[in-house]
C-alpha cells in the first residue's frame, strides 16, 4: 500500500514551514526594531527627554522654572499623585481577587515581604552612607528611598500579565 503526500514536506500537523517562517532572522529584525524603537519612544524616553528639559530650563531661567513648578504644584503632588496611588490600588485590588494572580494569601506575602524589605535595606544603606560621610543633615531624607524602592516595586506589576 502506497501512500502518496499531499505536499512537499512529510512532518506532521502543524509542522509545515509557513512562507511567515522561512523569511528568516533578517525579516524579524527588520519588523521588530521599528516596533521595539516605537515601544521605547512612547514608554520609556519621555521621562529623561522630560528630565533633560527640565535641567536644561532650571540652569538658563530658574525664576521662571520655579514659577512654573509653584504654579503647578498642586496638579502634580495632590492630583497626579491621587490618580497614580488609584491606579496602584486597582492594580491590587485586581490581583487579591478570586482567580487574580495574588488571590491566596501565600501569593500575597513574596511581594509584601519583597517590598518592605526593599524600603528598609534601601533606607539602612543611606543612613549608614550618611553616617559614614558624616553629613548628619542629609539623614533626615531617608523616606525618600524608601518611596522610590516602593515606586520601583509596585510600578512593573502595574504592566500586562503573561499569566
Amino acid at each position: 500500500m502506497t501512500h502518496k503526500s499531499s505536499g512537499p514536506t512529510t512532518r506532521g500537523k502543524g509542522m509545515e514551514r509557513s512562507p511567515a517562517r522561512r523569511r528568516g532572522l533578517r525579516h524579524h529584525a527588520r519588523t521588530t526594531a521599528p516596533r521595539l524603537g516605537r515601544f521605547a519612544v512612547e514608554h520609556l524616553l519621555l521621562l529623561p527627554l522630560g528630565a533633560l528639559i527640565a535641567l536644561t530650563w532650571v540652569n538658563i531661567a530658574p525664576e521662571s522654572y520655579f514659577t512654573f513648578t509653584f504654579a503647578i504644584s498642586f496638579a502634580v503632588n495632590d492630583v497626579a499623585m491621587t490618580i497614580f496611588f488609584a491606579l496602584m490600588t486597582k492594580e491590587i485590588v485586581e490581583a487579591t481577587v478570586p482567580g487574580g494572580v495574588l488571590h491566596t494569601w501565600r501569593r500575597v506575602m513574596l511581594p509584601v515581604i519583597a517590598s518592605v524589605a526593599m524600603s528598609v535595606v534601601t533606607a539602612v544603606i543611606y543612613v549608614r552612607v550618611v553616617a559614614a560621610l558624616d553629613e548628619p543633615v542629609l539623614s533626615l531624607g531617608w523616606p525618600v528611598t524608601m518611596k522610590s524602592a516602593l515606586a520601583a516595586g509596585i510600578v512593573p506589576e502595574s504592566g500586562p500579565k503573561n499569566v
